[in-house]
């Protein structure tokens, strides 16, 4: 998934059998999941975190999609067969993961223990250093 948009992007056309589709989307795929490993590195993303996530959204998403048929054998009959919903279910599990995984460690590098401890210590030198001026 991560790389056919550069068959609409490229306007390639064919049969998904011959070269350059393939290898369009799969070196599309390739330099997206590079860029992504390479923000979620430079982010320091907790591996456990990831995979915390990744783990319980695939698992939401399995139930998700096989719940929105009236029966199993409906679902099962609509797609083909429980591999369909399980690779479904981790590739969209893995993109929602690295996604969350880096909203949440940018939250906290932003709004962390450590920066609320450094902008009080702001606060309380500059109320320190304004009580000094205005005695003077």
């Amino acid at each position: 998934m991560a790389g056919t948009w550069g068959v609409f992007l490229f306007n390639i056309q064919g049969d998904i059998h011959k070269f350059a589709f393939r290898g369009t989307i799969t070196t599309t795929g390739i330099i997206v999941m590079l860029i992504m490993g390479f923000i979620l590195a430079k982010l320091r993303v907790k591996m456990k975190l990831w995979f915390v996530l990744y783990l319980t959204l695939a698992v939401v998403i399995l139930a998700i999609m096989i719940n929105s048929y009236p029966s199993l054998e409906k679902a099962l009959s609509k797609n083909g067969s429980w591999w369909a919903y399980i690779f479904g279910s981790l590739n969209l599990g893995l993109y929602a993961s690295v996604i969350l995984s880096m909203i949440i460690t940018l939250i906290v590098k932003l709004f962390g223990k450590n920066k609320i401890r450094s902008y009080k210590a702001v606060i309380s030198s500059y109320d320190d250093t304004t009580r000094i001026s205005s005695q003077s």
